[in-house]
């Protein structure tokens, strides 16, 4: 009788310990659903960790796979999100000798965030209809809509709650620290429409792996100080279950063709007064000819400063697609029909960290019809940038959704 107690206590400490392991998820550099662990409880990061030479992709990828463990642990065991064959990082590790000290390596870093996962504000608004029962796009009659009265170059602040689709992205970088650095469009619940080169390629080992999608920001310096729900807008973290960049787009091409993506969210927002999606460009919308106004919204450089503080909007032109197309041949750049010209006024442009935000035009409601992409400098005269076309991958966008 002794014995068959004392199994069952070892068994209820066993399924006790393995349920707070389980609830402890994470997402390693790959994206892949992972449990963050001491690194010397995975295998695979250790055999890594092991690999002769150490380069420094070796590195960057160890200091991307840290977590938070979300409990006290000592001081001097890196944590790591373990996921089993994770293949994120193509290796030939060996084992002959042994590995440097983990917490040489891997700095204690500093995940603390406020997660309003659970905050719902009075202004929440679920009235929002959608296509189908899948939820995956809402009904055009309620998508692109604000509740107002009334990187960006030479921009005006917007209204508080102005652009409510408009998505921040969080990277956390090697040493720990959380910058933002691209944007997005909320075309869902769950999904985000961006740049490929905001979720792939450079951007990884420049800044570090993307981390969270913020909604419904208005002032960053508001979000700074915000402690918790005692604030006036509490700009929501949202986790991220899965980034979905072009199969075609290649970091390599200058003329960053076919720059688009999705970020889908772990758990599907709640719409309010800040918080809203814009509307895709339907078929039988007219196309934007050159000279049509369209606008651009961001937190990026202005001509006072690296990063504005508060939203920013400003309307610019649609230019001439084949105008376009001559200049950029001229720097050995191929504009294509997938692509659209806007700007071109002297210091009203998009600029330095408004990649991958809205490109967006008012017709009848607000439709995203571009994505920032890229540019010859900032805000030069007769100098568009260049932004992915929407509408050319309509059908590419609703593909890659699922329920």
């Amino acid at each position: 009788m002794k014995s068959r107690g004392l199994i069952s206590l070892i068994i209820l400490i066993s399924i006790t310990i393995q349920s707070a392991l389980t609830q402890n998820f994470c997402r390693t550099p790959g994206y892949k659903m992972g449990r963050c662990l001491p690194i010397y409880n995975c295998d695979y990061l250790l055999n890594i960790l092991r690999a002769k030479p150490l380069t420094q992709q070796t590195i960057r990828f160890l200091q991307m796979s840290q977590c938070d463990a979300g409990w006290p642990v000592e001081e001097n065991i890196p944590y790591v999100c373990c996921a089993r064959n994770d293949d994120s990082l193509i290796l030939q590790p060996t084992t002959a000798d042994a590995p440097p000290q983990p917490s040489a390596l891997l700095p204690k870093i500093s995940t603390q965030t406020a997660n309003f996962d659970d905050y719902e504000d009075e202004n929440t608004d679920d009235s929002i209809s959608f296509q189908n029962s899948t939820d995956l796009l809402p009904n055009e009659s309620d998508c692109g809509r604000e509740y107002i009265e009334n990187r960006i170059y030479s921009g005006q602040n917007t209204d508080r709650e102005e652009f409510p689709w408009l998505a921040l992205f969080e990277y956390r970088k090697f040493s720990g620290e959380v910058s933002i650095n691209c944007a997005g469009s909320l075309i869902s619940k769950k999904y985000v429409l961006t740049a490929s080169h905001c979720i792939t390629g450079d951007i990884i080992a420049r800044i570090g792996m993307l981390s969270n999608i913020r909604l419904g920001d208005y002032d960053l310096r508001e979000a700074d100080a915000c402690n918790e729900r005692n604030c006036q807008n509490p700009y929501r973290f949202n986790a991220i279950e899965e980034v979905i960049p072009h199969e075609n787009y290649n970091q390599r091409a200058i003329n960053r063709r076919n720059d688009i993506g999705l970020v889908r969210l772990r758990k599907a927002v709640r719409f309010s007064r800040m918080v809203r999606p814009i509307c895709l460009p339907a078929a039988d919308l007219p196309p934007l000819k050159a000279g049509n106004t369209v606008y651009i919204v961001g937190f990026g450089r202005t001509l006072a400063a690296r990063r504005s503080t508060i939203k920013q909007k400003l309307a610019i032109p649609i230019y001439d697609h084949e105008i376009c197309k001559r200049k950029f041949s001229s720097k050995k750049v191929v504009i294509h029909d997938e692509q659209l010209c806007a700007g071109g006024e002297f210091s009203k442009d998009a600029c330095d960290g408004d990649s991958g935000g809205p490109l967006q035009r008012f017709h009848n409601t607000w439709i995203v019809e571009g994505i920032v992409s890229f540019g010859y400098l900032c805000g030069l005269e007769d100098w568009p940038a260049i932004y992915t076309k929407v509408s050319s991958y309509r059908s590419w966008i609703e593909d890659h959704m699922r329920p």
